[in-house]
């Protein structure tokens, strides 16, 4: 696992001497941010910017709600997750990306003045956010998250997605997994973000589901028995 999502109650799960599983960042008021460089088929290289959004605080307007498809203009007016929650996202992987430019700009100095060969920074960048808000908290966010990152992977309350790119923010491609835990959705990437381009993900990406518990096989003694 190269990076995984611990919430404060999972994290309570595993109790204070217990070990979470490797890879995975406990997640709590303050965001997370991870950086996994990823070399592509053709040696240049990818970083995945992946940020944590912490939970929401509960209970929230949107919290128990109906997630059908009329979530998307917003059930009972509320406005969204708070103005602070998405900013403080939104600075993480602000603070995330630009980093990685000063950097860059350091190395590109560094070459020119002392002819020194130096690593060969990111090409591109993937950035990821990953989200427990839930269905509707997110689909309210999104045109605001579309500022940063190129894909939000959700979780939570509400109906599973296998991936869609919304019109009010159509440079951002959402996918929420099933909150019971019956598949595990599959992003394939196919042409990442390149300086300066319009990203199009649904283009750009191949995204499936895979079903990971098949319908039990009837048992007629059972059925029996629950008559």
């Amino acid at each position: 696992m190269d990076a995984g999502y611990l919430s404060p109650a999972a994290a309570r799960w595993f109790g204070a001497d217990g070990l979470p599983p490797a890879g995975f960042a406990r997640v709590e008021a303050t965001p997370v941010v991870r950086r996994l460089p990823v070399t592509l088929g053709d040696g240049r290289r990818l970083d995945v910017v992946i940020v944590f959004f912490p939970p929401l605080p509960a209970p929230h307007p949107g919290h128990g709600a109906d997630h059908g498809a009329d979530a998307e203009s917003g059930r009972a007016g509320w406005p969204g997750p708070p103005d602070d929650m998405i900013a403080r996202v939104l600075a993480a992987a602000r603070s995330a990306r630009e980093r990685q430019d000063d950097t860059a700009g350091r190395r590109s100095a560094s070459s020119q003045t002392d002819k020194i060969p130096t690593p060969k920074d990111a090409d591109r960048e993937l950035v990821v956010g990953i989200s427990p808000w839930g269905f509707q908290a997110e689909r309210l966010a999104l045109p605001r998250l579309a500022e940063m990152f190129h894909m939000i992977l959700g979780a939570g309350e509400g109906a599973p997605l296998t991936a869609e790119a919304p019109e009010d923010a159509p440079s951002v491609l959402w996918s929420r997994a099933d909150v019971d835990g019956r598949g595990v959705i599959v992003l394939d990437v196919l042409a990442p973000p390149g300086p300066g381009q319009t990203w199009d993900p649904t283009a750009a990406t191949w995204a499936r589901e895979i079903e990971i518990a098949p319908p039990l096989p009837v048992d007629p003694e059972m059925e029996r028995l629950l008559q």
